[in-house]
């Protein structure tokens, strides 16, 4: 069984560029509301035609269920992202199958897959590249609006790790009071607001050496 959406997906993401900074945060929103390990794994063509056009393929599975996600390229806006982000929720048992590769992604009748079928034209994909985020969730109310914190802790090859606060909104509109209240939390902690321009994938594929080839 799957369920499936499309939306635009905007983000602000902060770096944190040491490990005291991530436990100063961990200190504050503790207790968290959720705790996921995350295994993302990410597939494209031989000639990397989705790396070329800034999409990704990512399947992802936790402690509880498993996910199929195409993301657009990202359009910095007001210091967050913004990309299409076209996703569909699949058993936990088959995410860990085709990461295995026990089963192959587009062999799934799946929209998500028919999304990048259509919209590509591929028809065979292998993975290239995994690696490993433990994420701590916490939604709190700042002046009447809720907002949600990831806080993740990224174990990319060689073991390199990195730290990053995601947060999450609805609209255009709630990107600069969010930052406000970012910021806010940020300068209390004596923490840099520092933005993370590249995503996590692009960041992964720099750690695994790999670089996007000309798809012709």
């Amino acid at each position: 069984m799957t369920s499936s959406g499309q939306n635009i997906e905007i983000e602000i993401k902060l770096d944190l560029p040491k490990e005291a900074d991530y436990q100063k945060i961990v200190g504050h929103l503790k207790p968290f509301d959720a705790h996921l390990n995350q295994t993302n794994a990410f597939f494209d063509s031989k000639s990397m035609q989705l790396s070329n056009a800034k999409w990704a393929l990512r399947v992802r599975v936790d402690d509880h269920s498993g996910l199929i996600t195409l993301k657009g390229k990202s359009n910095g806006q007001d210091g967050a992202s913004v990309r299409e982000e076209i996703e569909s929720t699949i058993e936990r048992s088959v995410a860990l199958s085709i990461i295995g590769g026990k089963v192959k992604l587009l062999d799934l009748d799946d929209p998500v897959v028919n999304d990048l079928k259509n919209r590509f034209g591929i028809l065979s994909v292998e993975q290239t590249l995994q690696f490993s985020n433990y994420r701590q969730e916490k939604t709190i109310e700042v002046d009447g609006q809720n907002i949600t914190f990831e806080l993740d802790k990224s174990e990319f090859a060689g073991g390199a790790i990195e730290y990053e606060l995601e947060v999450e909104v609805d609209s255009i509109r709630e990107i600069e009071p969010f930052q406000k209240i970012i910021s806010t939390l940020f300068k209390t902690l004596d923490i840099p607001m520092i933005h993370q321009d590249k995503s996590k994938f692009e960041r992964a594929l720099n750690y695994t050496g790999l670089s996007p080839r000309s798809s012709e």
